[in-house]
């Protein structure tokens, strides 16, 4: 029986509040540019995604910083390394019910296999493969047309995917990346079975002056814990990290496609364990019962 205890236990609802402190932009393994590669600005495709901001002494910060999806009413799946404890996180989207209001909780679940390969003092254990986490929030906060459905069925090499993210897209400077929303699509390069069967991509890489290459997107800083769909618009992965490849080993024509971005596999086995543990037990069994009887 996994122990799922959360970091904290804390909720607000905060009225929209001036924004005006520093961009905080999430880390990535292998590259801090500020850039998502390819991809569009949207706010009408997979309007599901939410950005997150950390809210410090009641006031949200002024830029996303990381991505997240809610799977049941309360819980926000996200990465682990987008929280930590005394981390207060709020939502930022164009949807309703969150639009134009800032819903934050401190309530915090980090994976426990994450934290401890992040943690490790031995050799590097590649930790992506186990970097997720939920914000916990109280019952009925997300409708049922933001709730994401995980996907049934594992992902495999060669799938079509789409990445939603709140991260900087194409832009030279953090003033310009202030909540924008981002839709792009990919197909799968890779299942790394060596790292915990983490799904890894291959895409563009450039950002400002590259073509707006929808079709071969990748993932950048700040869509760190965005939800990874596969066609049928169900989640398969959770967004970690990204890295360069090696050009050298590229012809020219593949000078664009020399980007990475790697994400959790929910269908990695302990993944998946741990999710639906976590599902079950904050699974909001009151708002399975007719609205009368919850009066």
């Amino acid at each position: 029986m996994l122990s799922l205890t959360a970091l904290s236990v804390r909720f607000s609802i905060l009225l929209p509040l001036a924004l005006s402190l520093n961009l905080l932009a999430c880390r990535t393994t292998e590259n801090t540019d500020l850039s998502v590669y390819g991809g569009r600005e949207d706010y009408a495709i997979m309007p599901r995604s939410v950005g997150l901001v950390q809210v410090t002494n009641g006031v949200p910060e002024k830029h996303t910083y990381c991505t997240g999806g809610f799977i049941t009413d309360r819980l926000l799946l996200t990465a682990a390394h987008c929280i930590f404890e005394g981390t207060e996180v709020a939502i930022v989207s164009e949807s309703e019910p969150f639009k134009g209001k800032v819903i934050s909780s401190n309530n915090l679940y980090v994976n426990p296999e994450y934290e401890k390969k992040s943690n490790s003092n031995g050799p590097f254990v590649d930790p992506t493969a186990d970097d997720i986490g939920f914000v916990i929030f109280p019952p009925d906060t997300a409708p049922a047309h933001m709730i994401i459905e995980i996907a049934p069925i594992p992902p495999k090499v060669g799938d079509g995917v789409q990445l939603v993210g709140w991260g900087a897209n194409r832009q030279t400077g953090s003033n310009d990346i202030i909540n924008k929303r981002h839709y792009g699509r990919n197909k799968i390069a890779k299942i790394d079975d060596k790292n915990g069967d983490k799904i890894v991509l291959v895409g563009i890489t450039f950002t400002d002056g590259a073509p707006e290459d929808v079709n071969n997107a990748s993932a950048g800083k700040g869509d760190s814990g965005g939800p990874l769909f596969n066609d049928k618009d169900q989640v398969i992965g959770v967004t970690s990290n990204i890295g360069t490849l090696d050009e050298s080993i590229y012809s020219s024509e593949h000078k664009l496609m020399n980007n990475t971005s790697f994400y959790a596999n929910l269908h990695a086995p302990l993944t998946r364990k741990i999710v639906d543990a976590i599902i079950a037990q904050y699974r909001n069994k009151e708002s399975s019962k007719p609205a009368a009887a919850r009066k």
